[in-house]
């Protein structure tokens, strides 16, 4: 019984060094990596003009509703909303769900991010 802890033992001891020598090994490629690519961009860019400061703007007040889409009745687009989630979380029935408030997302998300929840949706 002690010879099979003790091997069980040896085993998790040359287990975790060989991690741990791995990591070190691993984490000595990236340093090194890091200066030979950081001198050489280095001389590649050109030095940045300072940029003027932003005045600060005041704080809109968030829209409380979203506007109705062209000729669409709020009581249609809230009936969409709750069939979109009844849909999402997997529910049959919408009879539980309650949609007390919506608003738009604002339309300014970078092209790749658009395209990636297309190609989700279908």
């Amino acid at each position: 019984m002690a010879e099979l802890l003790f091997n069980g033992l040896i085993v998790c001891v040359i287990g975790l060094g060989t991690v741990f020598v791995v990591l070190g090994l691993l984490w000595g490629i990236l340093e090194i990596s890091k200066r030979i690519f950081a001198s050489s961009t280095k001389e590649v860019a050109a030095p940045q003009p300072a940029a003027p400061k932003a005045v600060p703007q005041p704080a809109a007040p968030a829209p409380k509703a979203a506007p109705v889409a062209d000729g669409m009745d709020e009581d249609e687009l809230v009936a969409v909303l709750t069939a979109a989630v009844a849909a999402s979380l997997g529910h049959t029935s919408t009879y539980h769900l309650n949609i007390k408030s919506y608003r738009q997302v604002a339309g300014n998300t970078p092209v790749w991010n658009r395209a990636a929840r297309t190609e989700n949706v279908r």
